[in-house]
């Protein structure tokens, strides 16, 4: 695969934030200490991001809500889930590097230099979060004190919402969904991964976007616009690139939503479409995505209801 297709590629290196060694966060809970901001932080917890980093260590992306505004897991809630869970995935798949903001990137008070710094990561987030070789870990459990939810805040609709187009299903992790302790776990493939795979919803037009993050709240009312933009940046950029979709077993009962996504973006080199084990009963849906894809769609092979077909020019 060309290096140049960015999102089916290599993660880019040149990234402005900084990935944490999973076995320093490890070593932070059994010692009872709490996450530490990313200005406090130790040159040992960094990895070093050269050639070696993918050799070596996958990548895993944390998606939560913080707890409190001066800190994101003051007592620990989110440490007590994640920690164990790396250490498990490090007996699996070997040490990870693990994006988590408040680790990864600066934190106010800033000076001027952290600011800079800061925003030149901002546009990052939508490789991390989008890109096919990351794991995406979703955090939604919240103290009963903590009142506004994961689904009701903006940077986390944000980021379930790109994670959930091309990765592999066995990347999209929901541990809202784990069903034991995250100490008792003890196989992290058929007890985290296995489990926790995360049904994803329909993927949305930037339009359909900007309206849902209009219900959503952001610390910085700003952040709206700026988080509408990443979105729409991002979505241009995947769907321009993208070879297949994979939407397989997801229960959905129809494609209202990819076909405004379809129609909207075009996709250039989309081969494959896959939709099998969903119970969408409609019979036009496949000229209707036909439809949808325009002049590409004699090239793309369909996968719906349990049959694998190719998308045909009319007669």
């Amino acid at each position: 695969i060309p290096i140049t297709h960015t999102y089916r590629s290599y993660l880019p290196l040149t990234l402005q934030v900084n990935l944490i060694r999973s076995e320093y966060i490890v070593a932070l809970w059994r010692k009872g200490h709490r996450l530490k901001r990313n200005q406090d932080l130790d040159e040992d917890a960094f990895c070093v991001q050269d050639a070696r980093l993918h050799a070596t260590r996958a990548v895993i992306v944390i998606s939560y809500p913080w707890i409190e505004a001066e800190h994101p897991d003051p007592c620990g809630w989110h440490l007590s889930t994640l920690a164990p869970l790396l250490q498990r995935f490090s007996e699996t798949y070997g040490k990870a590097a693990v994006f988590f903001d408040f680790m990864s990137l600066p934190q106010t008070p800033r000076t001027d230099a952290e600011t800079a710094l800061f925003k030149a990561a901002l546009p990052s987030m939508q490789y991390l979060y989008a890109h096919q070789h990351t794991w995406v870990w979703i955090l939604k459990k919240l103290p009963s004190h903590v009142e506004r939810s994961y689904d009701d805040r903006g940077w986390t609709f944000f980021e379930q919402s790109v994670s959930s187009w091309i990765k592999d299903r066995s990347k999209y992790i929901d541990l809202g969904l784990l069903n034991i302790a995250p100490t008792s776990v003890r196989d992290f493939y058929q007890e985290v991964e296995r489990t926790c795979a995360s049904h994803r919803g329909q993927p949305l037009t930037p339009s359909r976007f900007r309206d849902e993050i209009m219900l959503r709240a952001f610390t910085n009312k700003a952040d709206h616009q700026l988080v509408a933009q990443l979105y729409e940046r991002c979505f241009d950029e995947v769907l321009s690139e993208v070879h297949e979709l994979d939407f397989r077993s997801l229960g959905w009962t129809d494609v209202d939503m990819l076909l405004e996504v379809l129609q909207t973006a075009k996709p250039p080199f989309l081969r494959r479409l896959l939709l099998n084990g969903n119970p969408i009963d409609d019979p036009s849906v496949p000229t209707r995505l036909r439809e949808a894809l325009g002049e590409n769609h004699q090239d793309v092979q369909l996968g719906i209801d349990r049959t694998e077909e190719r998308i045909q020019e009319d007669p």
